[in-house]
């Protein structure tokens, strides 16, 4: 199946994708777009990983930041 058949059989993803932004009740503003990405790294304990580690926090974070990322977290799982 390609985009165009998908699009064709799902009218409410075409419906969606036009409709408006909700409203903030407060200001009856549009809603600001937020964008969320959600990446998992699997590494196995040792030098590899506190070196990604380290690369993320001393240098990834900072360069998202600069760029205009504003939130930008990582987390580890123990």
């Amino acid at each position: 199946m390609d985009r165009r058949e998908f699009l064709a059989e799902t009218g409410a993803t075409a419906a969606a994708a036009v409709a408006p932004l909700p409203l903030l009740d407060t200001l009856g503003q549009p809603a600001p777009r937020q964008y969320v990405e959600l990446r998992r790294y699997h590494l196995l304990p040792g030098a590899k990983q506190r070196a990604f580690t380290a690369f993320i926090g001393d240098a990834a974070i900072p360069a998202m930041n600069r760029a205009g990322v504003g939130r930008v977290g990582a987390c580890t799982v123990v």
